[in-house]
């Protein structure tokens, strides 16, 4: 009995891949929940900055006047007519007393008291140079910029799968800022270090999204990307 060639389906290999991948089943659930991990983490690394950089209170503190435990709060002897409690400091013409009216003249100051502790202005000694507490954000989104081609490159050159791993791995450097140490001179060692934090890490957003569409397209041009 001859069989017609009607009745003779062909499927080829790419087609059943393409069957597998299509829609969003099971398995493509189950590839946006382990994309949706690295995602999480690089969100949390990306967003640190905003908190360790955050804007604090201060004062400036003149050791002659201030007393054990001296708080954030404008002190009772502070010179009404000295509005900047922040970067001017009223000199007194006694070493003993800190009469209000008894005061020479206003200097620069060079100590400072926080309301908190949680953040790298009192970390670094920021006070007074708001362009330093702002120039964080500014290098981090500038190594953001760079890395997302260069993780394209590299998710093209040697597989998207390996491209996350790295930039999973390169989540460490975030811990390296906890070495960077304590006053002025560390403050430096810290942007350099927020740069290449944000370089390595930030395109884990872009591979992960690129692998999201792939595993909802039924293009067969997608295929061979799959590593």
């Amino acid at each position: 009995m001859e069989m017609k060639k009607d009745n003779i389906v062909k499927v080829s290999i790419e087609e059943d891949v393409a069957e597998i991948v299509s829609g969003f089943g099971r398995y493509q659930r189950w590839q946006c929940l382990l994309a949706i991990v690295p995602v999480i983490c690089t969100a949390l690394s990306n967003t640190n900055f905003v908190f360790a950089a955050a804007a604090i209170d201060y004062r400036c503190a003149v050791p002659q006047c201030e007393v054990n435990n001296a708080t954030f709060a404008t002190p009772g002897w502070w010179p009404t007519n000295v509005s900047d409690t922040r970067c001017s400091r009223p000199v007194y013409s006694s070493n003993s007393t800190c009469d209000p009216g008894d005061y020479d003249h206003v200097e620069e100051c060079d100590l400072w008291i926080y309301d908190t502790r949680n953040s790298i202005v009192n970390e670094f000694n920021l006070a007074c140079h708001e362009w330093k507490r702002t120039l964080v954000g500014t290098v981090h989104n500038l190594g953001v910029l760079i890395s997302m081609p260069l993780m394209g490159y590299v998710s093209d050159r040697w597989g998207r799968r390996k491209a996350i791993i790295l930039s999973g791995l390169c989540l460490a450097t975030g811990a390296l800022k906890t070495l960077a140490g304590t006053g002025h001179d560390a403050y430096f060692t810290y942007i350099v270090i927020e740069f290449f934090e944000a370089v390595l890490v930030t395109g884990t957003y872009t591979t992960c999204f690129v692998l999201s569409k792939i595993f909802n397209f039924t293009n067969l041009n997608f295929i061979p990307n799959i590593r």
